[in-house]
């Protein structure tokens, strides 16, 4: 295939590049890495977004509800989207 394909020459003898490992779930996880990071990227953006246009600054006391809201909501996009593997993620 390397000699067939000018670029894949190019990716793996001039600049290095190898085939990525699999990656493989441990026991209990549900999101990858890159979902979780964008599950979390989500919240954090609609939660700031939120509290910015009201003016206010983030606080324990005042947001946790918030929060906490904004994360159930995205969680169940999310089991739509990548179906957990069964409920013990969730212990």
């Amino acid at each position: 295939m390397l000699a067939s394909c000018p670029f894949s020459y190019l990716l793996y003898y001039i600049l290095k590049v190898r085939p990525l490992e699999e990656v493989t779930a441990e026991k209990g996880e549900w999101l990858d890495a890159l979902q979780r990071g964008r599950l979390l990227h989500e919240l954090f953006y609609e939660f700031m977004t939120g509290i910015s246009a009201k003016k206010e600054k983030p606080s324990v006391k005042l947001h946790q509800g918030l929060i906490e809201q904004i994360a159930e909501k995205l969680i169940k996009k999310y089991m739509e989207l990548v179906p957990p593997p069964s409920e013990a993620v969730y212990e």
